[in-house]
């Protein structure tokens, strides 16, 4: 085991320590968001849960609605990667299928992703998929991505009644003429 001569090496770099202090303060909302009302969370429950002082806080986020808007974007560019491959498939039913079993078994950030204080941003997700498609390309994209929006939303909203092979017949029925 190398042995440390200074205490220097054990100090982190204000980036570093920055990156760390965020990451701690955007576990702490989600975990927040998950159990609490959004208005009734404070920034300092948030610094709290976090382990970090209030100064960091705002050296990294204005308000708590701007944490949330990472929240959000941290949660969705993971979703993003996992959902990316079907894009390229004909048949979208088992994508549809894996999409919606992976909103169940993640309720709790679906909870966090579906907040008004959060929104999602369609053309955000889309650019992040296809960065460089013709512009009708785009288009269609954003119009398929916030039509699956609003259904995910109108699911979870009533209470996610639908299984996930329900809700990916009625996706695939539905964007059958896309």
């Amino acid at each position: 085991m190398p042995v440390i001569s200074t205490r220097d090496n054990l100090r982190l770099s204000n980036e570093e320590a920055n990156n760390l202090t965020r990451e701690c303060l955007c576990t702490a909302m989600m975990r927040l968001m998950s159990s609490t009302p959004f208005d009734r969370i404070t920034i300092a429950d948030i610094v709290e849960l976090a382990g970090v002082s209030r100064m960091a806080f705002y050296r990294n986020y204005r308000t708590k609605e701007a944490l949330a808007k990472s929240v959000t974007h941290q949660i969705i560019c993971s979703l993003v990667k996992d959902f990316s491959d079907g894009f390229e498939v004909t048949d979208k039913r088992p994508w549809y299928v894996h999409f919606f079993e992976t909103m169940l078994d993640n309720k709790d950030y679906l909870r966090i992703i579906l907040s008004e204080y959060a929104p999602i941003d369609v053309s955000l997700i889309v650019n992040e998929l296809f960065p460089s498609v013709p512009k009708e390309e785009h288009y269609f994209y954003i119009g398929r991505g916030g039509a699956l929006l609003h259904i995910l939303k109108e699911w979870y909203n009533s209470g996610l009644r639908e299984n996930p092979e329900e809700m990916a017949d009625l996706c695939n029925l539905f964007f059958s003429v896309f």
